[in-house]
Order: structure tokens, then sequence, then C-alpha cells
């Protein structure tokens, strides 16, 4: 199993307590496993996607989810509003 970042992070989605969250990244696997980076507190925290298609936070991070989070996020998570594609693609152009 695979997770890859997406495009773009999912608009919105719901948590397992009712709430909703806006996610800075979103990435997915080939069995239609989803997790989501968000930021809460001024702290990333990972999201999961459970069977009922609410999300969990969970303390253990897999290698794509640190990967995209020391690779593609700010430093300071209050800075992670601006997409991470969209981000990728305004560095490349300024190199």
């Amino acid at each position: 199993m695979t997770y890859v970042l997406q495009e773009k992070p999912d608009e919105k989605i719901i948590l397992d307590n009712d709430e909703f969250d806006h996610p800075v990244a979103t990435l997915a696997d080939e069995y239609g496993g989803r997790a989501q980076i968000c930021v809460d507190d001024h702290c990333y925290i990972l999201r999961l996607k459970q069977k009922d298609g609410r999300y969990s936070h969970t303390a253990w991070w897999f290698r794509e989810a640190v990967e995209v989070l020391m690779k593609h996020l700010p430093t300071n998570p209050t800075d992670a509003g601006i997409p991470v594609i969209q981000r990728l693609i305004e560095e490349e152009g300024e190199g």
C-alpha cells in the first residue's frame, strides 16, 4: 500500500466527533484509504479515514505522510493555508 499526495487537499472532512476540518494536504492509496494532514492549535496532525467515512487523528505517521510534512509543508503550520501543490508550482516558477 502506497499513499500518494493528491493534487489538491480535500476541501472539508467530517471528524469522528461530527465537527469539520479543512486539510492542508490529502494523501490517498490504491485501496480507497485516505489520510489528511490538518492544523490544530498551530500543530500538524494526521487524520485517517475510518470505515464510516469520518476521520480520526492518529499518533502514528506513516512514511509518505512524514515525507509530505518534511518536504512540502512550511515549518510553521500557521503558514500552511496555501495548498501544497500550489506552493510547489510557485516554488518551481521562482527557481
